[in-house]
């Protein structure tokens, strides 16, 4: 189980076994907070944490705070190679903009369920490796925790394995493989995902079909359980429960019922609003009630808390998703994505791995002696259902709010550059309804007081004149609700088709991420460094001892040192550099920051990389 502020258990489970290399990535998510899609790239570079103080203090304000240059370095490295599909309307909308987000928009791929009644909520990663002699290794994870910076309580299974060289499928996989096939069906609008990412996802669906995972120690079987895709509609009850435990943040009557229907004894652990929505029937099929205790639900502290507003503080308590069943001599352990609820399992698209093995391994009194008593307590009923009529109708019309934005397609434009800027605007394309009455929209890269009125009657909002950094595909949508004096307001971001940006854009943004050459050159170190973090803290201190100011030798002769030993120990690194420098030096900007000083360094280097038989591409 992943405590709520545990970050480098799932940054551990990302990083590529020793000496191999990440290939290619899928990733599913029900929300996304774009800061927290950038962290992952940091552990596909075999990065620890390079967070301005959070390394020492475990803030979690701290994990926004990340070094330019690791994020570059990881999100360049790996950008090309991963695709992360979320809920179309469940992006966050951030609270600073990031220039490096603009490595991320052909990397997010907008899906909608399809139960127009459900959402897309599994929650997993899919990471293939290639090693010595290019040996290929799967890596499977299958989590409760969306990528987001949440402060929960979560689980997470970690599977790998070898893909082998046989013909015939692997059964066991197959569940998996069609999932994973069937993600690319399922994104809104179907030109949100590039071909080369789209045979991306349909070459790991075919290689999977062929990965011997290794099982955990004592679990002598695994199964997949995909839930809302084509052929994978509902979820099936176990034939038979002595004694069931379900964790769970959510439930409702139709998802308890599939547990508790046989045996007894049974234990639900859920949230005290969420049992209190329950009627006596429904709860009384379990012996035993309990939610998280409350030491553990939600671990900030007064001060802390209370200098976020309640939109800022991201969810904290009981999130993981766990049903363990009693059957025999044996144990099965579900654990996923989806809740005990109706929709969780009949509506939703969700993936659920069971595990069996021995009673005495993995059956309830072994999970509940071995830590989960210690971090619960006894549930008792409060005054009944917090949530009212006014506000069930609003939060169901505003699900169907932000699917009807979702469903529409949406073209962001960009006009000819004047010296006031670039003619930067929106455009809806088509809706199968009729959009809201009123939304504002604004690119994510520009404040609130720049947001425009769209509706039916004119759906286009003109931006104004924009500087090149501020043409974006992302776009935050707010919406407010009201009825009867009770109000629910909203905003979540949408990725929209860019038509008109600059062929160079991405180009003049890596330019303006740099202020000089020296910086030029303490990105080219760390790409080259064996320990990136330990590079980085050696430049941060040469810069505050001002070597930088004193004419960047100290950066020239450390980089020539690194540039040396990678010609020596391993020349492709500097394809990489050579690659980094050609970009660079497309645009008037970049070319200024690749100066003489280094193309002195560089030049030599990559002819001696030429002559010895490899051509940086």
């Amino acid at each position: 189980m992943l405590a709520p502020r545990d970050r480098q258990t799932l940054l551990a489970a990302l990083r590529p076994p020793e000496g191999f290399r990440v290939d290619g990535v899928v990733a599913t998510t029900f929300t996304l907070d774009l800061t927290a899609l950038l962290v992952a790239p940091l552990a596909f570079s075999l990065l620890d944490m390079t967070v301005d103080g959070a390394k020492a203090a475990g803030s979690g304000a701290g994990e926004r705070e990340l070094d330019p240059y690791a994020l570059l370095r990881a999100a360049r490295e790996h950008a090309e190679r991963m695709v992360v599909f979320c809920d179309a309307t469940r992006i966050a909308c951030p609270p600073k903009y990031r220039a490096l987000f603009v490595h991320l928009e052909k990397c997010v791929a907008q899906v909608c369920a399809p139960d127009e009644r459900g959402v897309f909520h599994p929650k997993i990663w899919l990471l293939r490796f290639v090693g010595p002699e290019e040996a290929v290794r799967y890596r499977f994870l299958c989590a409760s925790r969306n990528l987001t910076f949440d402060q929960s309580w979560d689980t997470l299974l970690v599977l790998e394995g070898e893909l082998t060289d046989r013909v015939n499928a692997i059964a066991m996989n197959r569940p998996l493989s069609d999932f994973i096939a069937a993600l690319p069906s399922l994104v809104q609008p179907k030109s949100d995902l590039s071909k080369d990412r789209g045979k991306l996802v349909a070459r790991m669906a075919d290689e999977l079909l062929r990965v011997r995972f290794d099982l955990p120690e004592g679990v002598d079987a695994i199964a997949f359980h995909p839930l809302g895709v084509p052929g994978y509609d509902e979820f099936k009850a176990p034939d038979r429960i002595q004694r069931a435990l379900v964790v769970s943040p959510f439930v409702d009557r139709g998802g308890l019922k599939l547990w508790s229907e046989q045996g007894k004894e049974h234990v639900l652990v859920s949230r005290v609003d969420q049992l209190d929505e329950q009627d006596d029937e429904t709860l009384s099929r379990f012996a035993s009630r309990a939610v998280l205790a409350e030491a553990l639900d939600g671990d900030e502290g007064d001060a802390q808390a209370a200098e976020r507003s309640e939109a800022e503080a991201p969810p904290a308590g009981l999130h993981a998703k766990l049903y363990v069943v009693d059957d025999g001599w044996d144990a099965h352990v579900w654990t996923g994505s989806a809740n005990a609820t109706s929709a969780g399992f009949s509506r939703n698209v969700e993936m659920l791995v069971q595990m069996t093995g021995k009673k005495s391994l993995f059956g309830v009194q072994r999970f509940l002696d071995g830590g989960l008593s210690e971090m619960i307590q006894p549930y008792a009923r409060g005054n009944g259902p917090a949530t009212n009529q006014i506000e069930r109708e609003l939060e169901l019309k505003l699900c169907g709010l932000r699917r009807q934005l979702a469903e529409a397609r949406w073209t962001a434009t960009v006009g000819e550059k004047s010296a006031a800027g670039y003619p930067f605007g929106l455009r809806c394309d088509k809706t199968r309804r009729p959009l809201v009455e009123t939304i504002q929209v604004r690119p994510i890269t520009l404040s609130g007081t720049r947001a425009q009125s769209i509706s039916s009657a004119d759906p286009v909002a003109d931006f104004g004149f924009c500087s090149l950094e501020a043409l974006t595909s992302f776009f935050a949508f707010a919406i407010v609700l009201e009825q009867e004096g009770v109000k629910l307001e909203a905003e979540f971001v949408l990725k929209a088709q860019l038509e008109g940006a600059p062929e160079d854009r991405e180009q003049q943004v890596l330019a303006s991420l740099f202020k000089d050459p020296s910086q030029v050159m303490h990105f080219l170190g760390m790409l080259l460094a064996e320990d990136p973090a330990e590079w980085l803290a050696g430049e941060e201190e040469r810069v505050s001892r001002g070597a930088a100011a004193a004419g960047g030798g100290a950066f020239e002769g450390a980089l020539l040192e690194h540039l040396l030993r990678a010609l020596h120990a391993s020349p492709a690194q500097l394809d990489s550099v050579e690659r980094f420098i050609r970009e660079l030096s497309r645009t008037d900007a970049g070319r200024l920051l690749v100066n003489e000083e280094l193309r002195e360094l560089w030049e030599p280097i990559f002819a001696a990389r030429q002559a010895i038989g490899g051509v940086a591409r």
